[in-house]
Order: C-alpha cells, then structure tokens, then sequence
C-alpha cells in the first residue's frame, strides 16, 4: 500500500486498508489526534487554499507567503482559519456508541453489501486562475452508524497496473472481458495524445463506465482477494465526514479516477459509489500552435477539410473559415471539439479555407490556409461488376440511334406477382468509396419512382416519370417525343470518409398506364 506517497502528501496520515473480496476492505483513518482540515485534502467547506507554482498564476496575481511549497507542480491546502467557512454541504451529526475499531491490517470481512452506499459520485476539475482542484460530491448516507466516508483516488501512472488487475479478472470471469477490452482500448487513446479537453472527458466517462462494471464483476466473482489486495496497493486512500471533497494535490496535465465509499463505526464498509474521473488541466498563456496538415478537397458540391491534431493540454478545439473578399467567415458557430475534420456543404473548387486551434481560454492560434482541390471521379457504368442485382433487371442499349441520342440502360420492374413467371421488385445496390454519389437514369412515360438508401438510411424517393419516350402515332410514325437522357436523378454530399452502400428500389407507383419501371445509366463517386 503506497498511501498517499504520491500526491497527498504534505501531513496527511491516511489509511493502509481498502476494499475486499466482495468490495473494499477496511479503511484506516486520520488519527483522533490529527485535527479534521489539518490535511492537504479534507472537507470541502474547510479547505484554503496557497499556491505552490507561480506558473499557474495570471499575470500581474500577487500571492501572499501563505505555505507555498517548491518542487511540485500542485496546489496545497493550507491550514484551516479559526473560524471555518460555512459548509458547502450540511452533513447530519453522526450518531456512534463508541469510538470507532479500526483494524491495522486488511480484512476480507469488512464489506458488509447491506450497509447503505454512497451514489450519484460526481468529479470534476475546476482550472479557473488560482481554483485548480477536483471537486468530489455525493449522495449522503443515512445510517446511525455512520462514521464519514474513504475517497479513493487512483493516478494516470497507475493506469497500467489497473488494467493488469482487470486483465487478470476476465481471465476468471470471461464477463469481463469486454469491459476489460473497452477500458484498453480507452488508455491507448489517451495515451496517444492530441485529444481536445472534451475528447478527454468523453474518454474518462468510458473508462469509468467500464471501471462500474468492472468492480460489480469483481466482488461477484469468487476468488479474487489477491486482485483486491492488487487494487489496494495502487490506490491513493484519504478519509472525510462531508459529502463533498476538494482535491488540489495533484500533478498537471494528469488523469486521475475516484470512488468513494462509507465507513462505519464498527469497522465494516459500503461498497463503493460510482466511479468519477478527472484531467487536471492547466491553462497556460500561450495562444496554440496552428494546425498542421491541412487540405481542402471539393466535391462540387461540397468541401472536406481535414488537418493535424494540436498536442497542447489546455487545447479546446478548432475554428474553419472561408476566405471571401478579403475577410474570414466562421463557418462553425462554436469550437470544433470532436475530430480534426469539417465538411462544408456549399463549397466548391478553388475555395480557399483556413483553420485556427483554440485553446480553453478562446486564444486562437495563426491561421493554416489551403485552397480546395477537386477530388477525382469514379464512373460506374450500367455494366460495371460493382452493381449487385435483386428481382427482375433487363439490360437495355439504346446507344444504336433507335431512338435517338439513347444509353445504356439497366431497367428494373416494379414487381408483378400475378405475372407468368411472377416479376420480382426490383432493388440494385452499388459499394463505392468517396464523399459525394450521384445516380443517372433516363426519364420517360413508363417509370416510376425508386427509393434511394445509402448505408441502409432512407435518403429520397425520386420519380423518373416523363411525358415522353414515344411516338404520337404506331411506333415509328407520328411525332417522335424523345425520353430525357442521363438525368441526375439523385445526389449526396457529405459522407465519411471510406466505403459506402447506395440502394435503388423499386416502390411500384408513379408511372403511367399501369407501368411503374426504375432505371440508371450510371453513378459517379467522388
């Protein structure tokens, strides 16, 4: 058990037990010599706070000589006044018969699963200028034994011996195995870096979705008090009697995971609350860095733009522009913070764009320019081998000048179950990579309309009727009335980017004289 020998240090004595085979063992507190407050962690309505690095100052802040510590990046607290501050939150006295009977060492026996928990655990990080901490609250218990409560923190350095213990836990209980798996995957994209403060929170909320499920498998599973005793020794422990907690002994730019849980005065504990996970940020005064790799690619319509991620901790997100007459136009109303990519719905080729990085504070970097470049086109034909058939098809070649100015067809029935052989309605589905597709038909009397998916979501139904497509008189005589040819029939902008399914179906209305045919020349991708 390590304690506090990490973060909370500075005249805190904690506990040396937590957790058990069923939930946490039992948890060892502050001396009754050790006034509450005295800690560099206690109640939250008796905290006061000194700074200990002058870079977490504004510019211009004066600091009076309260405790400021050297050599660590974290702000500590100082003793409490001799009138202490009005709580932040009113705990109910708490009723005991005796003073508490702590045990020296661990014991598997102290989780009783019947004693009240806490719940509704929040964590999060104030950054502000001189009000860095984590704020701890929760739900209170209501128990006549109750003597306070243990909050357990575990650092961004014990991460990988985290998921070892949980590791070692699907091993036993495949159950766990996908939460296990998540909670990996989770860390590697933390690890990587270049995440916005938002992508860093959303990655904390999964990590700690898995962490809940993960230790309700744990003391479920018969077994496992070696990897109880695993998760003591990494755990930071510290005690308080109040439902809301201020940590402000941390290192910067650090992940940081919390629960808590209750602790009674004859020794036995709750199990824990629902896990709470922090970044301490620290907000620097420099504005970031621009974007590298940065490209614009048309569409027409349409243009992607796409860049490098910014490493800064304190970054926010991104704003694009559209240069127009000599000025920047925000197409974004607020910071991008998810990705590194914006798709403009109007833009065009030869349309120059530009990208800031913002940061927490809304300072924004240089801009990184790049004019648009239109993406090159895939043509699939009505004989491509990319087209994938259902029902009744016919293969149609109008390219022989009867009628004239004609195509090549693929002519799809509207289904027909009286017929002899019965026609199946017709659906035909093309797998094609790119941002924008656009289909091509020819429109005369006899069709009809045809609904239009794309990776299985409704996107349109179009009608392919035209007055037109035959003689005023007996075919060949009268007056010709040509069909419309290579009509673009359907387009979308917009997609992700990689691989896609366009679906044409055939609904079986909207033609004429009973006929309702679907058609295509061709699609073309971009």
């Amino acid at each position: 058990m390590r304690g506090l020998r990490k973060h909370f240090g500075a005249g805190v004595v904690i506990c040396a037990i937590f957790l058990s085979c069923a939930l946490f063992a039992v948890f060892s507190g502050i001396p009754a010599s050790s006034p509450a407050g005295e800690g560099n962690v206690e109640k939250a309505e008796a905290s006061a706070f000194s700074v200990a690095n002058p870079d977490d100052l504004s510019p211009g802040t004066r600091v009076s000589p309260v405790s400021a510590t050297g050599g660590s990046d974290t702000l500590t607290v100082a003793a409490p006044a001799a009138a202490p501050e009005t709580p932040v939150q009113q705990e109910p006295p708490l009723q005991t018969d005796a003073p508490p009977q702590i045990p020296d060492e661990p014991s598997a026996s102290a989780v009783d699963p019947s004693l009240p928990a806490p719940a509704g655990f929040t964590a999060t990080f104030n950054y502000g200028w001189l009000q860095r901490r984590a704020e701890l609250a929760w739900n209170g218990v209501v128990h006549p034994q109750l003597a306070g409560y243990y909050v357990v923190r575990w650092a961004q350095d014990d991460f990988v011996s985290l998921l070892n213990i949980f590791q070692q836990l699907a091993a036993l209980n495949p159950a766990a195995a996908p939460y296990a798996g998540d909670m990996q995957a989770q860390f590697v994209s933390l690890s990587q870096g270049g995440l916005t403060y938002t992508e860093k929170n959303a990655t904390m909320d999964r990590i700690e979705a898995d962490l809940d499920q993960l230790f309700s498998i744990l003391f479920a599973t018969p077994g496992t008090e070696s990897l109880v005793q695993q998760l003591i020794g990494l755990a930071d422990i510290a005690q308080t009697t109040s439902t809301a907690y201020l940590d402000t002994s941390f290192t910067s730019n650090y992940y940081y995971l919390y629960v808590v849980a209750a602790r009674y005065s004859n020794g036995d504990t709750s199990v824990p609350s629902n896990s709470g996970g922090v970044f301490t940020v620290r907000v620097d005064w420099t504005a970031p860095a621009a974007p590298a790799g940065f490209a614009a690619t048309a569409y027409d319509p349409g243009a992607a733009l796409e860049w490098s991620r910014n490493t800064e901790a304190d970054l926010a997100g991104y704003n694009v522009y559209l240069r127009q007459g000599g000025s920047d136009i925000l197409l974004n109303p607020s910071p991008i913070t998810s990705g590194t990519e914006f798709f403009d719905l109007t833009g065009v080729e030869g349309a120059t764009y530009r990208v800031r990085a913002v940061d927490l504070w809304n300072r924004t970097s240089n801009p990184t320019s790049a004019t648009a470049v239109l993406a090159p086109a895939t043509v699939y034909d009505a004989d491509s081998a990319a087209w994938s058939y259902s029902g009744s098809w016919a293969r149609e070649d109008y390219r022989g000048g009867d009628p004239p100015g004609g195509g090549l067809l693929r002519v799809g029935h509207w289904g027909d179950a009286q017929a002899d052989p019965p026609l199946a309605r017709a659906s035909v589905t093309l797998t094609f990579s790119g941002r924008r597709i656009r289909v091509y038909s020819a429109r005369y009397y006899t069709c009809g309309n045809v609904n239009v998916y794309v990776d299985g979501i409704p996107r349109a139904t179009f009608n392919l009727y035209y007055d037109g497509g035959y003689y005023t008189g007996p075919y060949g005589q009268g007056t010709y009335i040509p069909p419309l040819w290579q009509q673009m029939s359907f387009e979308i902008t917009g997609l992700s980017k990689g691989q896609h399914t366009l679906l044409l179906e055939a609904v079986g209305s909207g033609g004429a004289e009973g006929q309702h045919f679907i058609n295509f020349e061709y699609a073309e991708s971009r």
